[in-house]
C-alpha cells in the first residue's frame, strides 16, 4: 500500500496545513493574539502620523506667517522648531501611556 516515506510526507503536509490554518484564523504559535499586535501596530502608525502632521502644521503656519508679515525665514524656522518640539512632547506622552498600560484595550 503506502510506504513509510509517503506517510512521512503526508504527516509533514498535515502539519503545514494546520500551521497555515492557525495563521489564517489569527492564532499564533506562542499563544499570543494577532489582534493585540494589530492594535499595537495601529497605535504606532497613529503616533508617527501625528508626529508628521504636527511638524507639517508648523511648516505651513510658518510659511503663512512669513508670507503675511514678511519675516522670512524666521517665522518658518521658528514655527517648524516649535512644531518639532510639540511633536516630540506628544511622542513622549504616547510612549509613557503605552509603557504604563494606559490606553490599551481592556478585555
Amino acid at each position: 500500500m503506502t510506504s513509510q516515506a509517503e506517510r512521512d510526507k503526508l504527516a509533514a503536509l498535515a502539519e503545514r496545513i494546520s500551521k497555515a490554518e492557525a495563521v489564517a484564523s489569527g492564532e499564533r504559535k506562542d499563544g499570543g493574539d494577532s489582534q493585540a499586535s494589530d492594535v499595537r501596530n495601529v497605535r504606532f502608525v497613529r503616533v508617527g502620523t501625528d508626529f508628521l502632521a504636527t511638524v507639517l502644521a508648523g511648516l505651513g503656519l510658518g510659511w503663512f506667517v512669513d508670507d503675511q508679515f514678511g519675516t522670512a525665514p524666521w517665522g518658518l524656522i521658528g514655527l517648524v522648531v516649535a512644531g518639532f518640539a510639540v511633536a516630540c512632547y506628544e511622542l513622549v506622552i504616547a510612549v509613557a501611556r503605552t509603557s504604563s498600560g494606559e490606553g490599551q484595550s481592556k478585555e
